[in-house]
């Protein structure tokens, strides 16, 4: 989606029109650039079969648009009912309202800037909003929610020992890996690789963390007031902030790697099995490791050395293991854009300075910075549509390469991201250009 031409404000799809002003949003074409032109800010009028083409490829999104409004309604719905009831969850744990306050800011804070650095890992392709809050909101509100009974049901029926050890690993890694089964299912179109299965899976694990975090802080503080409280801040949403997030991204990347592999061997749904197999695994020698480390170092140990040493052994590794795939899924995405954008320079979809600005990471994020700082937020988030949409274009091209078929109503989906980096420029072309103005 792209924001109104006129008013700036809401986003709308292509060709669609604006709810707050009224206007028309950016015509669905696919421009013919001359040669003249800035990169990334000018458009020149298409032809009519272009612009024809990409016009039935926008009515089949439209028609897609219109469909998921009944569903996200109920989605609304049941969100509303599901905060409510974890509402209720941490006002019955934490009743005192000096305690609930510092509960709900001790727990947000940390998880905001965690949630921030995994939305940072992917430059070349940001995560709708939807998909990112639909991630988001299943490990804190569903995943947090049905863990808890289903971890008391097992503490009731065999035992605490075994819900901590056993069941609590395996009952909230299942919880989380099924929203990566979910979005991959709803939102194919913005899950493409190994990548986006990290970040989403680590999402998923920051929502859990939060909710999580929250009742462990509020408890503190009934039971210790606030100097029981700082203690579990250190030891839980800061040194151990991060630690859902690792289990479940490792599941994500499984879960992303086979589905970049779509028709290519049983090995695409054996390995996603695995990543899950793994993050059990992972959950589970947290959980011993603490009660390990608790018991070898005996009580006069302060829980906060005790955190950062297990922090140490057990959650730098994951860390690390999975920085270096991230790492190597970009360089797989760069490959991807460079390979799948290079005949567009040729029909004129690209010019060669916007391919060339395109495919150079450091220059990608040097003209964000740019717009940011000479054009504002505005400009900023129209360089981001124009950035994005040619990473959709390349990342759909590639699926099509690959033998994946489309869904009805997607069958010219390479038009319709044309037609939203022509639109895209078209709103840059409308705002004068930083290094245009006057000194």
């Amino acid at each position: 989606m792209l924001s109104c031409n006129h008013c700036g404000k809401r986003p709308v799809e292509v060709g669609a029109t604006c709810t707050d002003c009224g206007s028309a949003s950016a015509p669905p074409f696919v421009a013919r650039p001359s040669a003249q032109h800035r990169p990334a800010t000018a458009a020149d009028s298409p032809p009519e079969s272009a612009a024809s083409s990409s016009a039935e490829c926008s009515t089949g999104y439209l028609h897609n648009g219109q469909r998921r409004t009944l569903f996200l309604a109920g989605l609304g719905i049941l969100t509303a009912l599901l905060l409510l009831l974890n509402g209720l969850l941490v006002v019955l744990t934490v009743p005192d309202p000096v305690g609930l306050l510092l509960s709900v800011l001790g727990a947000l804070v940390p998880a905001a800037f965690y949630t921030a650095l995994v939305l940072s890992v992917d430059s070349y392709e940001h995560e709708p909003w939807m998909t990112v809050m639909a991630a988001f909101g299943w490990g804190a509100l569903v995943a947090v929610l049905f863990s808890g009974v289903f971890n008391a049901a097992q503490a009731l029926l065999l035992g605490d020992a075994f819900a901590v050890f056993m069941g609590a690993p395996l009952v909230e890694e299942s919880l989380k890996g099924i929203a990566l089964l979910g979005l991959l299912l709803m939102y194919r179109r913005e899950f493409d690789n190994v990548l986006d299965g990290l970040v989403y899976g680590a999402l998923i694990g920051m929502g859990f963390e939060l909710t999580e975090d929250m009742l462990y802080l509020g408890s503190a503080y009934v039971e210790g007031g606030l100097t029981l409280f700082g203690e579990e801040w250190l030891t839980r949403p800061v040194l151990a902030g991060t630690a859902h997030a690792l289990f479940t991204a490792t599941t994500g990347a499984a879960v992303g790697w086979g589905r970049a592999r779509h028709g290519r061997g049983v090995l695409r749904f054996v390995v996603p099995v695995l990543g899950w197999a793994l993050a059990v695994l992972q959950h589970l020698a947290w959980n011993i490791g603490g009660s390990l480390l608790a018991a070898s170092m005996g009580e006069g140990v302060p829980s906060v050395w005790r955190l950062a040493l297990q922090a140490a052994l057990l959650l730098t590794p994951a860390f690390v293991t999975l920085y270096v795939i991230s790492r190597v899924a970009r360089r797989r995405e760069h490959r991807v854009i460079c390979e799948q954008l290079a005949d567009e320079v040729e029909t004129g979809v690209l010019t060669e300075d916007e391919y060339h600005l395109l495919t150079d990471e450091r220059g990608w994020q040097r003209t964000l910075r740019a717009a940011r700082r000479d054009g504002g937020r505005r400009r900023l988030r129209m360089q981001q549509q124009f950035f994005q949409a040619a990473a959709e274009l390349a990342f759909r091209k590639h699926h099509l390469s690959q033998g994946e078929a489309l869904k009805d109503g997607q069958k010219c989906s390479e038009d319709y991201h044309r037609a939203q980096l022509a639109a895209a420029r078209s709103q840059l072309a409308a705002t004068p250009h930083p290094s245009s103005r006057q000194e």
